[in-house]
């Protein structure tokens, strides 16, 4: 692996379409060779010496960012490829997913730019404030979309969001994130995902038999699965709100986009002048 190396991941969508945006500025690009979608990366100082297994995380955390971004679902393939899309590293598959599970009726839609970008910002602060959330979503997408019998799998799948309620809860009251202070936090946050009584009875199965192997279990529809992904990932992003300081960057980023694809460039404000060659 060497500096300025181009490693290319294959990504898959359910709830958004995805297209082409570039630009030198963004962690990750969205590139389409051959008809199939990748995220790029361009190796860094940083990333030497790094096993190929902790690269791919990388891409598997730019999921995370997204699917939070967008309330979808995105994920990549377990392999790495160069610019020629030869494979450079491969994880060995054992278990059969399924890519064709679709909640909204509507079928996916488009990408947007911002939501893209978005998604790299609550990576980030996924990674700086609570970053065992990257694990427990990343197992409740894979849940979501494995091949295996549903009748009990749902359950599982509502408990990893549920950790990561617990999570937030905890990361802003310093607190036991019991009943109380997750129905409070979600009301101070504005938590439109789902209602209190909703958010008593997730509660309430993560405590009970459905989320733990107590002999007997109960299932769990694939839809309140997804209420609780979409209450973890809701707090997430008004949390992010809520709390971030980050100042506005001197460096605004110029978007020329169209149905096909974007580019995004930099554009610097008054205060800050040009260097280099911006085309």
């Amino acid at each position: 692996m060497k500096k300025g190396e181009v490693i290319l991941c294959p990504v898959f969508s359910i709830a958004n379409v995805p297209k082409t945006i570039v630009g030198k500025d963004l962690v990750f690009e969205l590139v389409i060779k051959n008809g199939r979608h990748f995220l790029r990366y361009r190796v860094s100082e940083e990333d030497l010496g790094q096993s190929y297994e902790k690269m791919l995380l990388k891409f598997r955390f730019c999921c995370t960012g997204l699917s939070i971004a967008t309330l979808g679902h995105f994920w990549v393939q377990d392999i790495l490829l160069n610019e020629e899309l030869q494979s450079i590293w491969e994880r060995k598959k054992v278990l059969r997913l399924e890519v064709d599970k679709e909640i909204e009726l509507g079928g996916p839609k488009p990408l947007t730019v911002k939501e893209f970008i978005f998604g790299g910002d609550v990576t980030a602060w996924i990674a700086m404030n609570y970053p065992r959330v990257f694990i427990y979503h990343d197992i409740g997408l894979f849940l979501l979309r494995s091949s295996l019998p549903v009748e009990y799998l749902y359950a599982d799948v509502l408990l990893n969001f549920f950790k990561i309620v617990e999570l937030v809860t905890y990361k802003r009251t310093k607190r036991k994130p019991k009943l109380g202070p997750i129905l409070h936090e979600s009301k101070s946050l504005k938590i439109i995902a789902l209602d209190e009584i909703e958010m008593r009875e997730f509660y309430n199965l993560r405590g009970s038999d459905a989320a733990h192997d107590w002999d007997k279990v109960r299932g769990i529809s694939r839809r309140k699965a997804i209420e609780c992904k979409m209450w973890a990932e809701e707090l997430i992003f008004r949390d992010l709100l809520d709390r971030s300081k980050k100042p506005s960057p001197p460096l605004i980023l110029e978007v020329h986009d169209s149905p096909q694809g974007a580019v995004v460039t930099p554009k610097f404000t008054n205060s800050e002048p040009k260097t280099g060659n911006s085309n």
